[in-house]
């Protein structure tokens, strides 16, 4: 089957697209320098000479990256995704979110470090995104939402090589909870979702709920090359390290 990727350099993109490979699918696989999400007339000019059966979206710009620049943010997380819903034709499109749709604010009381489902945000709860970054994935539901597409809403992806995904250096906060999610089990997920060709909105993410402290304290001494003692690991508030959260009022007790 045919697949167009797009984002493949980044590591959820890159990650499908070897395990699309590895799987037999032939991959078309661009970061921004090879097909602008943004440049309508080049998706435009794609589509009329491909035909992928699946478009898979993890183009995007980063939480950070949005507070700085807005606009840009919005014409990439909603403006880009415009142009692939346009011009894929009868394509499936898999585009991805994030629980920043939400404001963060659902009590995880004395069971946050649970790995029951019943735990955090479900799909059909309120969507009150406070950041840029959340009020852009936000808007590109709205524009999915009532397709015969799928919208994946997913959280700390990692993999074999970068097992703490994005936040793969130091510091990793106390206050900051969310569930580790692996891009082979996203990949798996996927293939499910086509084959039984199921569409519309669902979370997709690991079974376990932890802190990034945690995730470090689990990690370190444990996994090459993070060989730092666990002692020297301590708790720190997110509000020190990233000060744009503190700013929206975000709190950050995730979602299941």
């Amino acid at each position: 089957m045919e697949i167009l990727i797009m984002g493949s350099k980044g590591l959820l993109g890159a990650e499908l697209a070897r395990l699309g490979g590895r799987d037999g699918h032939k991959i078309f696989a661009f970061d921004k320098d090879g097909l602008d999400i943004t440049d309508e007339a080049a998706i435009e000019e794609f589509f009329k000479t491909h035909s992928p059966k699946v478009v898979i979206n993890c183009a995007v710009v980063s939480p950070k990256a949005c507070e700085e620049n807005p606009g840009r943010a919005y014409q990439v997380n909603v403006e880009g995704v415009k142009n692939l819903l346009k011009h894929k034709s009868s394509a499936l499109l898999i585009q991805f979110s994030s629980p920043a749709v939400f404001d963060g604010n659902l009590p995880l009381q004395n069971i946050q470090y649970s790995d029951s489902p019943e735990v955090g945000y479900k799909e059909n709860d309120q969507v009150n995104a406070i950041s840029v970054y959340g009020k852009t994935k936000a808007e590109m539901e709205k524009l999915l939402n009532g397709t015969d597409n799928l919208i994946l809403r997913t959280s700390w992806v990692y993999s074999k090589t970068k097992p703490f995904g994005l936040a793969d250096a130091p510091p990793f906060p106390l206050n900051e909870i969310g569930r580790p999610t692996y891009t082979e089990d996203i990949w798996k997920c996927i293939n499910v979702l086509w084959l039984e060709k199921l569409t519309g909105l669902f979370h997709v993410c690991g079974p376990e709920v932890m802190s990034r402290h945690e995730q470090a304290m689990r990690l370190f001494g444990n996994v090459e090359p993070y060989s730092l003692p666990k002692d020297n690991i301590r708790p720190l508030s997110i509000g020190k390290i990233y000060p744009y959260l503190v700013k929206n009022s975000v709190s950050l007790t995730k979602w299941g």
